[in-house]
């Protein structure tokens, strides 16, 4: 490794420190969301946010499809769009689904029927992160030693 750039072992910290801190972040947020939101409603499917984004699976670009649920609080309505996108609408448009509102701030809320995992996918970009942090350190020593 005596031919490898100096740089290379802070690209790799760089970008190890940034997956785990987002992946941290991600399983934080999802505790706070579950913690929080503990009054339950219903909400309607009025329609998708619709984002291109790159497929992790097969890296290419994708469409994906963010549900927009209107729902009311004490009377007061609120439109916001789901934190989860799929390749496909997942929710035919009127559908009605049950969702989980945090009473103090109800603009946070989450689907009770998604079922996707946030804390495990925290938690794998958080182990991603890990390792590539720990190659930095490994290709930084090899600097040295």
């Amino acid at each position: 490794m005596d031919d490898m750039p100096a740089f290379f072992p802070v690209i790799f910290l760089i970008f190890g420190l940034g997956f785990t801190g987002l992946g941290v972040y991600l399983i934080t947020d999802y505790i706070r969301l579950k913690k929080y939101c503990t009054e339950f409603g219903y909400g309607t499917v009025v329609g998708y946010e619709v984002s291109k984004r790159r497929n992790t699976r097969t890296k290419r670009m994708s469409t994906y499809y963010e549900p927009i649920i209107s729902y009311s609080v004490n009377g007061v309505e609120y439109k916001r769009n789901s934190n989860m996108g799929r390749e496909t609408p997942q929710y035919p448009e009127g559908e009605k689904l049950e969702i989980a509102y945090n009473p103090n701030d109800p603009q946070k809320f989450y689907l009770v029927k998604d079922k996707t995992d946030h804390k495990v996918i925290g938690i794998i970009v958080a182990f991603v992160g890990l390792g590539v942090t720990g190659a930095g350190i490994a290709m930084a020593l090899s600097l040295f030693f």
